[in-house]
């Protein structure tokens, strides 16, 4: 999604990376959060945020909560942990991450319209 950008936030290094790739490769701008403290202070920027779950500074409990009106994507190896309504497990296909972030995001935006 052009001009659009998701904050990718996970404690596992490779995980960023690569899911930072993948966005960019699809043409969005991408933010990077090494956990929930960095993540709070970069949401302002972001249109949509993609969470790991357990991280070492707090869960994606604590992004969601903070995220306000930002809407927020879980990815988790413990799905059935997470009680949120956007959940996918890890790993995930990254089409499948790709199409749920963009559907979350557009689903949002025309919600917010009304």
């Amino acid at each position: 999604m052009e001009n659009r950008t998701v904050l990718i936030v996970d404690d596992d290094a490779a995980l960023r990376r690569s899911n930072e790739r993948m966005f960019r490769l699809a043409g969005w701008k991408t933010l990077i959060a090494d956990g929930v403290q960095q993540a709070v202070e970069l949401l302002p920027q972001a249109d949509v945020v993609l969470s790991d779950y357990y991280m070492l500074d707090g869960t994606g409990a604590d992004v969601v909560k903070h995220a306000g009106d930002t809407p927020v994507v879980i990815l988790s190896g413990m799905p059935q942990d997470v009680k949120h309504k956007h959940v996918l497990c890890k790993p995930s296909d990254p089409d499948v991450i790709l199409n749920t972030v963009a559907n979350v995001l557009t689903s949002h935006e025309r919600h917010s319209r009304r």
